[in-house]
């Protein structure tokens, strides 16, 4: 009976961790400016996507969460990943946000007040910033060398589901606009009057 007991308490305790850990979807979007595979870009539209696991999260001030999946899209470039490890991080105290390499010398991170308290596990954003507080270093991809110079309207996004690329909201939001003025132009193209020929 008491062996009984302790499998269903074990099985339990189980469960318990198994429901706390969640898939967590950070983004981070704005301008970039450096190389990829030796080609050179200027203030390039840019997507990085992480996924992580909320049970990963790690430190008390500066916490970090090392990624289990990522991929990366520039303007002018194919989809590609990081060939190396990387962790998304805030500092809970200045309101620092980015992602960076395991030792954090290299990486891109920008500040916000709306950081200030965040615990890397929850939902937030989209919260911006102008300029990188820090932009530095040369990642392994899956497209060579990607060479961090310079970045500008940054946007950091965390959310529990995944989050759309940017991109292609946009593309379907343009798609509608036209579908909607093609209606309206439809709607109101005067008609020619019956028995009337149209003037070549």
């Amino acid at each position: 009976m008491k062996t009984k007991a302790l499998v269903v308490l074990a099985l339990l305790i189980g469960l318990n961790a198994t429901a706390s850990a969640a898939t967590i979807y950070y983004q981070m979007t704005g301008n970039l400016t450096g190389s990829l595979g030796g080609n050179s870009f200027t203030n390039s539209l840019f997507t990085f996507d992480f996924t992580g696991d909320t049970t990963g999260i790690t430190g008390t001030t500066v916490l970090l969460n090392p990624t289990t999946a990522n991929s990366f899209l520039i303007s002018g470039f194919s989809t590609a990943t990081f060939s190396e490890a990387t962790d998304v991080g805030v500092n809970t105290t200045l309101g620092i946000v980015g992602f960076s390499d395991p030792a954090s010398t290299k990486g891109i991170t920008f500040q916000n007040a709306g950081f200030i308290g965040w615990n890397l596990a929850t939902s937030i954003g989209p919260l911006t910033g102008t300029t990188p507080f820090f932009i530095a270093g040369t990642f392994n991809t899956s497209l060579g060398a990607l060479v961090l110079s310079d970045a500008s309207n940054l946007s950091f996004t965390a959310s529990l589901n995944p989050i759309p690329e940017p991109a292609p909201v946009a593309l379907f939001g343009m798609g509608l606009a036209a579908i909607g003025f093609l209606k309206l132009r439809k709607r109101t193209k005067p008609r020619d009057a019956v028995g009337e020929k149209k003037i070549q």
